[in-house]
């Protein structure tokens, strides 16, 4: 694969690099020194960037897949992680790799196609529900950097108060106001997002019969049939396909959101599974067994601080570990379709709601970003809420 002499684009506060340093007039949100670059099968010549984050570059060969890399450094040392892919139909392509004003505190996740799914257990050993290992293609969205806090759960419910949502807005918890908000249930969670999108002057995304979704669900009869409207620009949970590609953060094949294949308290808050002969998954290099124990105190749950670890290559955090994600799509017990006409949003009907990322209590095999939740699982019923499941919000740009 080759790379062009303006192939690398650096992006750090106020200025830009691709080749030489250009002024920017946008102010970027970005914490880290960031550089990027573009290879193919041919060589590829970076030759514009917008301010909004649209890189231009031109290419020899059409038809073929070129990546994007990103690395913290350009040194002989520097590691280039896969940030996302396009495949060019024209001798000039163009491509949207980051946001220098994205939403407050959301990152912006760039269309292409991944690779989902895991071929075996880790183990060895063939798994029914994350096989076929298959291609998904994305299209650009936003997603949370953090799961929601309590902070973040009250500021919303405070206005969803007095703007006629009926939803039990108290009934949530969190081990304190920066952790992650447990006890919402799927129903719960997507009404808060419409009242989240509708105090920031948005569209919401859920209704019920043609109506804005607002009225809470207490029971289990005669629960309501929740469409998204997939154009609306509110805030929504993500699809599976949308959070695994987040939480791979553009590389792939790895096992978990970081490129070590090994998992261990400083990476992630999860439980070590500790048999007589050490941890239960070869890859869990954690040197006790049991809970993290930097956050196991006082009573369950056991949750950490969000952003308490590194995040992954989209600068997310908690992708792994801490509290599950809840997702929209429905629970299956059954393969992936390797048909390319395959809806990326699953299954259309179920009993559970799809449950992403570990958490606290589960081992480091629920950590992998392969990992999903079954619909036979005591958990995912999505009227009912759990101290071991969160969530996280995605946008439409």
């Amino acid at each position: 694969m080759k790379a062009g002499p303006l192939g690398t684009v650096k992006m750090q506060g106020l200025f830009m690099l691709f080749g030489a340093v250009l002024a920017c007039p946008c102010t970027s949100t970005a914490v880290d020194v960031r550089f990027f670059r573009i290879v193919g099968p041919t060589a590829t010549v970076i030759t514009a960037l917008n301010e909004d984050g649209t890189v231009t570059w031109t290419n020899n060969v059409v038809g073929v897949a070129c990546t994007v890399e990103n690395a913290y450094s350009t040194g002989d040392d520097a590691t280039w992680d896969r940030y996302t892919e396009l495949v060019v139909t024209s001798s000039v392509a163009r491509l949207r790799i980051f946001d220098p004003h994205p939403p407050a505190d959301m990152v912006l996740i760039p269309s292409g196609p991944f690779l989902m799914g895991n071929s075996t257990d880790d183990m060895g050993t063939s798994w029914l529900i994350e096989q076929p290992v298959h291609w998904v293609t994305i299209s650009a969205f936003y997603m949370d950097r953090y799961q929601v806090t309590k902070a973040k759960w009250d500021e919303i419910a405070s206005w969803a108060r007095t703007n006629g949502y009926d939803i039990y807005l108290d009934d949530v918890d969190a081990k304190a106001p920066d952790h992650p908000v447990i006890y919402s249930s799927w129903y719960e969670s997507v009404m808060w997002c419409n009242a989240r999108s509708e105090k920031d002057g948005l569209t919401p995304c859920y209704t019920v019969t043609g109506t804005v979704y607002r009225e809470a669900v207490y029971y289990t009869n005669d629960l309501p049939d929740v469409v998204c409207d997939w154009t609306a620009n509110g805030y929504r949970l993500p699809t599976e396909a949308e959070w695994e590609k987040a939480a791979r953060g553009g590389a792939t094949g790895r096992r978990f959101p970081w490129a070590s294949t090994n998992i261990n308290f400083q990476m992630a808050n999860y439980y070590c599974d500790w048999q007589e002969w050490g941890p239960g998954w070869p890859y869990d290099t954690a040197p006790t067994g049991g809970y993290n124990p930097a956050f196991a105190t006082g009573d369950q749950p056991y949750t950490s601080p969000v952003g308490s670890f590194a995040p992954n290559g989209y600068g997310l955090y908690d992708m792994a570990g801490n509290l599950f994600d809840w997702c929209w799509d429905w629970a299956s017990d059954s393969y992936y379709s390797s048909s390319p006409a395959n809806d990326p949003r699953g299954p259309s009907t179920g009993t559970k709601r799809m449950l992403r990322g570990g958490a606290f209590i589960r081992q480091a095999y629920d950590c992998r970003c392969a990992f999903r939740h079954r619909e036979s699982e005591s958990y995912g019923t999505p009227y009912f809420g759990s101290n071991l499941c969160g969530f996280r919000c995605a946008r439409n740009l």
